[in-house]
């Protein structure tokens, strides 16, 4: 699956790198325009032969020059069974036009237009004052975007099957560590008789005298738990809370009175007038 998914990808890229010409290498011809939308077509891109220059700085590619850019030019033309009105616009100036350079053969290729702007279902014919190659944009443009659905999905079967081989290892190395750490729990119990020495398995037992004869695997008597020590309790001591002082509002209203700028005698004069018995 996995080598299925880069083929998959590898053959979407080799297309879309692939030239899609509806005329290639001629001077005139005729393309069928299926407009499945019913919106009118993005048109079609006209190449001829050249480079992308500016060498005498007048804001047009080099390319351009030969040709007539008046707009009753015939150099080159697309017209439509249903309308026979020239729809070709020149892509010349530097500032507007990026460079869109492709190969075909040994030829360098550069955009000298664009035409067939909104047409809908019917016949274009093309004409051109020199060999050109015309591409179909709409045609183009659906094929790059299959391509690209075909590309996402061998890309989706590659990372499903890297995923589903790493899952695998991933439950195998966990499986051997489990195995790794995972042991034997049984416990061997050593017991020391009165008349021999220290036992273990595969050691002859010798007994106690007057005793049984333990056995590896019986149940030990453990040694008895010490009774808990119940600590005696301690009255805690009491919390006592600090005194909190309480708001003096004669006091406040005294200190604002300082701090409005009257001098202590009549502070105190005119806080006793509203809070009678009060003393600085």
């Amino acid at each position: 699956m996995a080598a299925w998914g880069y083929a998959t990808v590898e053959d979407a890229g080799e297309s879309l790198e692939e030239n899609e010409w509806a005329l290639e290498g001629v001077t005139s011809g005729t393309i069928e325009i299926v407009d499945d939308d019913g919106e009118g077509e993005i048109g079609f891109s006209i190449f001829i032969e050249g480079t992308y220059t500016d060498d005498n700085g007048d804001g047009d590619w080099d390319h351009c020059d030969p040709y007539d850019q008046s707009s009753s030019q015939t150099d080159f033309t697309t017209t439509h069974t249903d309308d026979s009105s020239n729809s070709f616009i020149y892509a010349c100036n530097t500032d507007w036009n990026y460079e869109d350079t492709r190969e075909e053969g040994d030829k360098t290729l550069v955009r000298i237009g664009d035409s067939a702007f909104g047409y809908e279902n019917g016949t274009a014919s093309v004409s051109c004052a020199t060999t050109c190659w015309v591409q179909y944009d709409d045609k183009v443009w659906d094929e790059a975007l299959e391509d690209v659905g075909e590309a996402l999905g061998g890309l989706g079967s590659m990372l499903g099957s890297t995923c589903f081989f790493a899952g695998g290892c991933c439950l195998l190395l966990l499986g051997l560590i489990l195995g790794l750490t995972i042991n034997d729990k049984t416990q061997t119990v050593v017991v020391q008789g009165g008349g021999g020495g220290m036992v273990g398995m595969g050691t002859p037992v010798v007994g106690a005298p007057g005793g049984a004869v333990p056995m590896m695997g019986a149940p030990v008597a453990a040694a008895p738990m010490a009774a808990p020590v119940v600590a005696a309790p301690v009255a805690a001591a009491p919390v006592v809370a600090a005194p909190i002082a309480q708001p003096n509002p004669a006091q406040e209203y005294y200190n604002g009175l300082l701090t409005q700028g009257y001098d202590a005698a009549s502070a105190a004069q005119y806080t006793a007038q509203h809070y009678p018995g009060f003393q600085p």
